[in-house]
Formats: C-alpha cells, structure tokens, sequence
C-alpha cells in the first residue's frame, strides 16, 4: 500500500471527521486567498478566463474551484505556482495582510 493512503487512513482513523473537514475548510480558504492575490497583482494582473486557458478548465470550472465548490488538483497547483513563478508551498501559507 501507498505510504500516502496509509497516512490517509491512519489520519482519518485518528482525527475526528469534524477537525478534519474544518481543516480541509481553512487550508483551502488560504489557498484560494493567494491564488486570488497572484490574479490580481503579478504579471501585471491576470483574469480569470487567461489562467483557465492555461490550466485547460473552463472558466465555469476555474469559478467553481475559486469559490470554493470544487478543489484543485496538485497538477493545477503545481501549473498554478509554474504560471505565477512561486514555490507550490506558498500556495498554503497564511500571508499576513
């Protein structure tokens, strides 16, 4: 078995369903808090219709994932910090504002 589905199953045995999707909830509200920075103010700003041409989503799927309905995958996370010439851990830091 996969050492990261043996985390997976360790974690989700250990830690309480609630913790873990408030969790999830947090990390992705960081995320999608930077991704929107890295929109607005590099490259000189950048819609939203350009980084879905370059991630291949529609427009309609790139709104779902920035209002939070869906979540991005790592290989549009890792196009995303690729695009906007960041590191992909900086993608889930908590940037002081």
């Amino acid at each position: 078995m996969a050492r990261s589905k043996i985390a997976t199953q360790i974690y989700k045995k250990y830690v309480p369903e609630k913790i873990l999707s408030e969790n999830v909830a947090i990390i992705n509200e960081i995320l999608l808090e930077n991704v929107d920075w890295l929109l607005k103010r590099r490259n000189g700003g950048m819609k939203q219709y350009e980084l879905a041409k370059q991630l291949n989503l529609s427009t309609g799927a790139l709104s779902c994932k920035m209002n939070g309905k869906t979540f991005f995958t790592i290989e549009e996370l890792a196009k995303i910090s690729v695009i906007f010439r960041v590191d992909l851990t900086d993608l889930f830091k908590k940037v002081k504002g």
